[in-house]
């Protein structure tokens, strides 16, 4: 028999990808960044700008497929009690893709070598990712309630 996949499995199996990628990128931000004129410097930093890239793509392509799946419109009618919590989750997007290109566009500046080490860069980065994880967490935690609740065992 071939299981069917649900809008909310493969929406958690996203969320897991996405946890993967930014333990990456935390992980990379951990890493120093070689000093002007050492072996690495270059490197380090395109390397993050890379990783942003990857993320950034993965990401948009997540949240735009939330939107168009119907998936959270669908939520709030069944569910008007998380109405607000959806409406914020769903400004999260913009935002945070905003901040990823922002960050994304810091990077690229920083990859160019004219710049020393930048910790507000990192702390900037570590700060969206942070921002990212309780979103992810949050849509997580309202779609397993609505999909438990919805199982609908009969009195």
């Amino acid at each position: 028999m071939t299981e069917v996949r649900t809008d909310f499995d493969q929406i958690i199996d996203q969320h897991k990808e996405l946890r993967t990628m930014m333990k990456d990128l935390k992980d990379y931000l951990r890493q120093p960044r070689p000093e002007i004129g050492q072996d690495g410097f270059h490197t380090w930093a395109f390397g993050l700008t890379e990783r942003l890239t990857r993320f950034h793509d993965k990401l948009f392509r997540h949240f735009r497929e939330e939107d168009r799946s119907g998936f959270l419109e669908e939520m709030e009618l069944e569910h008007p009690r998380a109405t607000h919590i959806i409406s914020a989750l769903r400004k999260d997007h913009d935002r945070i893709l905003c901040d990823i290109r922002a960050i994304l566009t810091a990077t690229l500046a920083y990859g160019e070598g004219k710049q020393p080490e930048n910790p507000a860069l990192r702390k900037w980065t570590q700060s969206v990712l942070d921002q990212l994880a309780r979103h992810e967490s949050e849509e997580t935690e309202l779609l397993q309630k609505v999909h438990l609740e919805d199982l609908g065992c009969g009195d």
